[in-house]
């Protein structure tokens, strides 16, 4: 069995302005790096994590800062686990972008998880990649724990998946910055414990997961 306690990154500047980050990044808030101190005491709890993953994207890193320095551990970054690359709404304010792109972003909505947004990627190719390198830490670390620090795309991709639930499926649950999940990989089987626990922070938390 594997297990893996997945982390959402902290809040940054553009979930506060309500801006697509995907693959473009934004710096942590104070009050995510607050958040990221938080959770460095909440994962001392939770030792021995023998691998701490990190997507490839500044906040992530940022995020995972202080439960580096708490546990003594280094970071391992992969890509595969990065946010969905939104190519053109990457930087754009969500509550003005079907004036902007109203046929791409009614296209994006549809439901239909084979259309790429210009520049960015479909929700399939998004699923599958995340997919794939969940289950290849699965395998990898049989018998460990480890911690995965992500995006709200990412573990929204991931609970689908363990879940059972289609692609296209609405978002139903939670996935707030920066959340505490934690999922068993029993042989070929995922099974989720918790889901969007932030017990760990005084204030609430914001929860746009782009």
């Amino acid at each position: 069995m594997t297990r893996i306690i997945l982390i959402r990154h902290g809040e940054t500047e553009w979930n506060a302005k309500g801006l697509y980050q995907g693959q473009m990044d934004s710096p942590l808030t104070l009050e995510g790096l607050a958040q990221a101190e938080a959770l460095a005491q909440r994962m001392r709890q939770h030792s021995p994590i023998s691998a701490l993953y990190t997507s490839d994207l500044p906040r992530t890193h940022a995020t995972a800062a202080p439960t580096v320095k708490a546990l003594g551990l280094t970071t391992v970054s992969e890509p595969a686990l990065g946010e969905r690359n939104y190519g053109i709404f990457q930087g754009e304010d969500k509550t003005t972008i079907t004036e902007r792109f109203p046929a791409e972003y009614a296209a994006h909505t549809s439901g239909d998880i084979d259309y790429a947004i210009p520049k960015g990627e479909s929700n399939r190719q998004f699923h599958d990649r995340v997919v794939t390198a969940l289950d290849a830490l699965g395998t990898h670390h049989n018998g460990e724990q480890i911690a995965v620090v992500t995006h709200g795309g990412v573990l929204t991709v991931i609970f689908k998946h363990v879940l059972g639930l289609p692609i296209a499926a609405p978002r139903y649950f939670s996935v707030p910055n920066p959340s505490y999940n934690l999922v068993f990989h029993l042989g070929d089987r995922w099974r989720v414990e918790t889901m969007g626990d932030t017990s760990h922070l005084g204030n609430g938390a914001l929860d746009n997961v782009e």
